[in-house]
């Protein structure tokens, strides 16, 4: 057994990803999340999903992940203004090419799960509209909308076709005027 040398201080969000059913390992992780959560809350908090199967690691593994943190999101509060939530992993690079673009659509609350800080969780609630920036992100979308979130319907910003048509659902949604989203874009 090895003993991380970063103190706990500097965790503030961990998952439990089993990868194999408790009965194999003989640990019930959603359990020893929740415990281990009481212990350390509220400065960490602990997560748990499955992530087993090889279509789970390549696919469904960020969805599991993303789904499993929705829950842990703050409520938004009465009368916040609309906002604009890309979800899934981004480069921070990319997120901020993204924020840019929106910003000049005149979208200024954007928000991105997974934010880059654990600490910066973002707020969802009715006024929070969504984009999935990456495909096989069901659950999460599932489970967002159950918080009242509304999914924006668009292909996903791959390529340059895609990416116009993935922003162009936001900028609609906005009612921005064609010719600034022209220029914007």
């Amino acid at each position: 057994v090895q003993t991380c040398a970063l103190p706990i201080s500097d965790i503030k969000l961990l998952f439990l990803v089993g990868s194999c059913p408790s009965e194999v390992i003989k640990l019930d992780l959603s359990r020893a999340a929740a415990r281990l959560s009481q212990t350390y809350s509220p400065g960490v908090r602990i997560l748990n999903y499955s992530g087993s199967g090889i279509e789970t690691t390549f696919t469904q593994g960020e969805d599991a992940c993303l789904a499993a943190l929705v829950p842990s999101l703050p409520r938004e509060p009465a009368g916040a203004p609309r906002s604009l939530l890309v979800v899934g992993a981004l480069a921070d690079v990319v997120e901020d090419q993204m924020r840019r673009l929106f910003v000049g659509l005149g979208i200024e609350q954007v928000r991105f799960l997974p934010p880059r800080r654990a600490a910066d969780l973002p707020p969802v609630g009715p006024n929070t509209s969504f984009l999935l920036a990456q495909p096989f992100l069901a659950e999460t979308a599932r489970v967002l909308e159950e918080r009242g979130a509304v999914r924006l319907a668009a292909p996903f910003p791959l390529g340059a076709e895609g990416t116009t048509l993935w922003l162009e659902a936001a900028a609609n949604a906005w009612r921005v005027d064609p010719a600034r989203f022209r220029t914007v874009t």
